[in-house]
């Protein structure tokens, strides 16, 4: 993958982002991302009107769920694929955040299984 990536992270845990973008960046090496930790950031970032190939995003923030980033993504930034992680699936959230639009709910201990979405999405751009 030659092109530069562009990933929108929705997530409150910067040792989870550095996570994250540390697996998809050994498959996914020209990978730009940006991160909100928020609501309002998050709705800035989809003002600014950016073509983002795919946002990831995590199912419980303080004050946002996933379902309702999903929800904000899907209005705004329309054909985004939105990957849905959390730390647990215990809850049955992960039910609400492919209803909302998500194309996949990965756990975060299973970060393997986030790149392989994340390739396999990237493969049908």
């Amino acid at each position: 993958m030659n092109e530069i990536i562009k990933i929108l992270i929705v997530e409150d845990s910067e040792d989870d982002v550095i996570l994250m973008t540390h697996y998809i960046k050994q498959k996914c090496v020209n990978m730009e991302y940006t991160w909100v930790d928020s609501k309002s950031k998050l709705i800035s970032q989809l003002e600014l009107d950016i073509k983002w190939d795919l946002a990831i995003c995590d199912n419980n923030l303080p004050q946002l769920t996933g379902s309702e980033a999903i929800s904000l993504i899907e209005e705004k930034s329309h054909n985004t694929p939105v990957i849905c992680v959390s730390g647990s699936t215990i809850d049955g959230s992960y039910k609400n955040c492919l209803k909302a639009g998500a194309i996949a709910f990965i756990e975060k201990k299973n970060l393997e299984e986030l790149v392989n979405v994340v390739i396999e999405i990237l493969a049908k751009k």
